[in-house]
């Protein structure tokens, strides 16, 4: 009986092992140094390799991979990382057996080129990194709408430079700062991936670090107007209000409104009280 489980066993894996789906395959050295020349309209040449088997990155399972430390050929102390990577997304109930796989070929050298100009810049600019990473920038309680602009016209700046006029980074957000944890903060997109270009809302980043951190922020939408009518209860700054209607004095006021409306749920909206 013991011998038959086994045999059965066996087969069910070796049936799952064979199912359909397509299973991909890593580049050779050369097609990784193809890819990128193609990319960057340079040579490039790979320092170091690591071979990467049944592990996890991010939210992927690895079946197989290659980290790589490749220079281009006119900067070679310019040294990033190019991860090439076949496996599964994590959440398949046993990634091992699925040959449906991704393949991902992710370059980092635009985000390390990057990383060296912006550490200049911050240093030439008095800008502070507030992360191990430049992502996140402090800038100057006194002078800050010029360092603003410094950024603002080193991104410009990007779009008729290598690498940067090749492609954008693998991450593209940045957050500023102005004074302490509670000062103002603007966060948003340094490249555009659909249109392929740098820049930054200066005009918003100027708006966002500018207004009086005292002052109540404004709404990030226009509230939806919504009506209550007699006998509806909501909840207008914490107190439940039962709104009427007097019919002898007939009121109407509009008033920002977020709480509940009787059979209605939560709500957020505009309020028009009659």
């Amino acid at each position: 009986m013991t011998r038959i489980l086994a045999l059965l066993l066996a087969g069910l894996l070796l049936l799952l092992s064979g199912c359909g789906g397509k299973k991909e395959r890593l580049y050779t050295e050369k097609q990784v140094l193809d890819q990128l020349e193609e990319a960057y309209g340079e040579e490039f040449a790979i320092l170091r390799r690591e071979e990467l088997s049944e592990t996890s990155i991010g939210d992927r399972y690895v079946r197989q991979g290659v980290a790589y430390t490749i220079a281009p050929l006119a900067d070679p102390e310019l040294r990033f990382e190019v991860k090439d990577l076949v496996g599964a997304v994590i959440g398949s109930p046993a990634p091992q057996l699925i040959r449906d796989e991704y393949h991902v070929f992710w370059v980092y050298y635009v985000d390390t080129a990057l990383a060296g100009e912006m550490e200049a810049l911050c240093r030439e600019e008095g800008i502070r990194r507030l992360d191990d990473e430049w992502y996140r920038l402090g800038l100057s309680e006194e002078g800050w709408e010029e360092q603003a602009e410094a950024l603002a016209d080193f991104f410009e700046d990007c779009n008729d430079r290598r690498p940067y006029n090749c492609g954008g980074p693998m991450s593209s957000w940045l957050t500023l700062e102005v004074g302490s944890e509670e000062g103002n903060r603007w966060g948003g997109g340094f490249y555009d991936r659909d249109g392929g270009t740098y820049g930054l809302d200066l005009e918003g980043i100027l708006e966002e670090l500018g207004r009086d951190p005292e002052a109540e922020p404004a709404p990030d939408w226009e509230l939806p107007p919504m009506e209550v009518h007699y006998g509806d209860k909501v909840i207008i700054d914490g107190d439940e209000v039962i709104v009427v209607n007097n019919y002898e004095e007939p009121e109407e006021k509009t008033v920002p409104f977020e709480g509940t409306v009787e059979g209605d749920g939560w709500s957020l909206g505009t309020a028009k009280l009659e």
